[in-house]
């Protein structure tokens, strides 16, 4: 296997990512810029790989990110496969994104794959975050009408039922925890005292003081399960108070609607008509400050692993809890409750792997700082497909070499197996 990352300053300890090059794809890989729109209207854009002639086709996407460049990618068209990473309706914004519509975005993806491109099979692509979206996707893509859901969580279109939705025909799972909505789960910040005030904290509930147990990293911290059960009782509390401040702003402002509609709205005064619009058009926006305050991130004897302390996206934990674009901070209120809350989201492996039966691969690292073991062994107990599997290998999330560990080229280890995978059960020409 050709090093994809040779042309490229090289990894270090201490960094998180590694690019990857696209300059040297394998010989004769043709690139297209597609487009492609849902049967509601909106269009996506996604780029394809692959020389021409490839049966099978793996997809790539991510509700907050652009994978039209990930790393597997030059090795699974080595492998011989066609490879579609795209985007959704909102780009890589995902401010006022109800994971329900994209689903509409991927079903486009793939009946242009399929129809107009005449792949045979789609192999869905599930890395990080991408997991949680493409398991609501499979998940109710394999159920048939009427038993779809039909309607978001804020009680919004679409209903799934009414909606074209082919299912794909297996499923990778390559260091995804359960969805975005588990992610904020874990890491929602139980001190937060007043949702305003992005500082304020209950010293009692506060995770990085040393009377708590924190201690400064790389060293782990030490949380009694006192404290962990007391923290994780007043993380649901807090989950609970915003998703009664998001179903309350949503219905202020359907309040509003309602009061346009009335006969009596042409009544009131141009001044007092404005009023009313105004609020009517949209709601105030969630700000939840302090997502990244999972325990697990700074003591180490929770959910036991080979990772060091740290987030997924840096080592000095308490500086990714306090800035102020961590995972679903701002959002409209129908957008958090069905991306964000655990309490309420549908995009959530917990609940779509018992409703899917393709073949599936589930991939985990064993220094990943975010999807631990103990994940990968529920996703795959949880799993109804009869075809299915679990792997671990040495590497962090982004499947990079860790200090101290085995493996020295993670990603080539992972391009094996899946190639095999993918080999044994979908015809690449």
């Amino acid at each position: 296997m050709v090093d994809k990352q040779s042309s490229q300053p090289q990894w270090r300890p201490g960094h998180i990512r590694a690019p990857t090059d696209f300059s040297s794809l394998p010989d004769g890989i043709k690139v297209e810029n597609v487009t492609f729109w849902a049967e509601d209207g909106p269009a996506s854009q996604g780029v394809l790989y692959g020389k021409g002639g490839e049966r099978t086709v793996v997809c790539i996407t991510h509700p907050r990110g652009d994978l039209t460049r990930h790393y597997m990618t030059p090795y699974l068209l080595e492998a011989g496969y066609a490879v579609c990473g795209f985007t959704h309706r909102a780009l890589t914004i995902d401010f006022a994104l109800m994971h329900e519509t994209m689903l509409l975005d991927i079903a486009a993806c793939l009946k242009m794959l399929k129809q107009d491109r005449g792949f045979e099979k789609v192999v869905l692509f599930a890395n990080s975050g991408g997991g949680g979206i493409f398991g609501l996707y499979q998940w109710q893509a394999q159920t048939q009408p009427p038993g779809r859901l039909s309607e978001t969580p804020s009680g919004d279109p679409p209903n799934l039922n009414k909606c074209d939705l082919p299912a794909a025909d297996g499923l990778v799972l390559l260091a995804t925890p359960f969805g975005e909505s588990v992610v904020v789960g874990r890491g929602i910040d139980p001190s937060v005292i007043d949702e305003e005030d992005p500082l304020s904290c209950d010293p009692l509930l506060d995770m990085y003081d040393a009377r708590n147990g924190f201690r400064e990293p790389p060293e782990s911290s030490r949380y009694s399960a006192e404290f962990v059960a007391r923290f994780k009782a007043a993380q649901v509390a807090r989950l609970l108070r915003l998703e009664a401040k998001a179903r309350a702003l949503i219905a202020d402002q359907r309040r509003y609607q309602v009061q346009m509609r009335d006969p009596g709205y042409a009544k009131l005064s141009l001044d007092d008509r404005s009023y009313v619009k105004r609020r009517a058009v949209d709601t105030k926006p969630m700000i939840v400050y302090r997502t990244d305050a999972s325990l697990a991130f700074t003591d180490l004897s929770l959910s036991p692993s080979k990772r060091a302390v740290g987030t997924f996206l840096a080592l000095d934990t308490q500086m990714m809890n306090y800035v102020r674009q961590t995972i679903g901070q701002y959002k409209t209120p129908r957008a958090w409750l069905s991306a964000s809350c655990e309490l309420t989201s549908n995009s959530n492996l917990r609940k779509a792997l018992p409703n899917i039966t393709v073949p599936t691969v589930i991939v985990n690292f064993t220094a990943d700082r975010g999807v631990y073991p103990a994940d990968g062994e529920e996703m795959l107990a949880l799993s109804a497909a009869h075809d299915k599997q679990l792997h671990f290998f040495e590497a962090d999330h982004f499947a990079l070499p860790v200090a101290g560990l085995d493996d020295p080229a993670p990603r080539d280890s992972v391009s094996k197996l899946l190639s095999g995978w993918l080999q044994q059960r979908f015809p690449a020409r």
